[in-house]
């Protein structure tokens, strides 16, 4: 089951950074700081940057991870639609590694910049987010960390929320599933029932 989305056209307010324990923000490419002024802890950026001696510019190529005020953990990185889809999917994906790593229940992601720019990262990350926030079964060791329940998505609004891409995410999913599963729970006799029930459900 993947993670149930909801979209805000309107950006991520400092009440809403506030509510997050696990924050993606993408930035737009940019090498100006003055970019930062209207983000929502951008002084945790910022400070984090300055720290480690990097650039604005550096998000580039890879995110910086920085706890908020609150107790949230924020993990930063700029989308570069110049670059290939696999190079931009693989920064945003590894962008979002941290945040999953704590196993949540809920992502917000925020978009900032031009509309056809955020469109673009949304995708990715909003996709990037359902396929790695599903919970495999594991049978070699017991785990008390569910999957991730909801994606919070603000400044941008997809008609249809992405029903495609969910729908990749979804055969995703199932195929990474099945693949895991042992010889003695996937016998043809389980798979046939399994393939049934499910051409009932999309019926």
């Amino acid at each position: 089951m993947l993670a149930k989305l909801v979209q805000q056209r309107s950006p991520l307010t400092p009440a809403d950074a506030d509510r997050a324990r696990h924050l993606l923000v993408i930035l737009p490419k940019t090498d100006e700081t003055a970019a930062l002024r209207n983000i929502p802890h951008a002084g945790a950026l910022q400070a984090a940057l300055d720290r480690r001696r990097k650039k604005l510019e550096d998000l580039r190529k890879s995110a910086i991870t920085t706890d908020l005020p609150h107790g949230g953990l924020a993990s930063w990185v700029m989308d570069d639609g110049e670059r290939t889809m696999f190079e931009r999917q693989t920064v945003l994906r590894k962008a979002l590694q941290p945040l999953l790593a704590e196993h949540p229940r809920e992502i917000a992601i925020a978009v900032f910049g031009p509309a056809g720019g955020k469109a673009s990262a949304a995708a990715i990350a909003v996709y990037a987010a359902w396929v790695n926030g599903v919970r495999l079964p594991d049978r070699k060791k017991k785990s008390e960390a569910g999957p991730l329940e909801a994606i919070r998505l603000y400044g941008h609004e997809e008609a249809g929320g992405f029903a495609d891409l969910r729908g990749r995410a979804e055969g995703n999913a199932l195929c990474r599933e099945l693949t895991v599963l042992p010889p003695n729970e996937l016998t043809p006799d389980a798979y046939r029932r399994r393939v049934r029930a499910l051409s009932k459900a999309e019926r």
